[in-house]
């Protein structure tokens, strides 16, 4: 209940206004365009692979390969005989 000597509650002036409820908030367009941004930028992220990884691959490839060749080179002279690697 109010009484007389206490004043009325009153909005402020900007809440009135009809524009007022237009100035406040993101439209759905700001929304959806923030989104696709961040979705494009996310695809980019995710698919990024550093270009030394590549490489590296091909290098530990190849260091098992040398690896695999010294074991049998070892194993035929230690043997005396010819051996066939599968690991080749």
């Amino acid at each position: 209940m109010i009484s007389r000597c206490e004043p009325a509650l009153r909005l402020p002036r900007a809440w009135t206004e009809r524009g007022a409820d237009r100035s406040s908030g993101f439209t759905l367009i700001e929304l959806l365009a923030v989104l696709a941004i961040l979705g494009l930028a996310l695809a980019l992220i995710s698919g990024y692979k550093p270009p030394w990884s590549r490489g590296l691959g091909l290098e530990a490839t190849a260091a098992e390969l040398a690896a695999g060749l010294r074991l049998a080179r070892s194993e035929a002279i230690v043997g005396n005989r010819p051996i066939i690697s599968t690991s080749i």
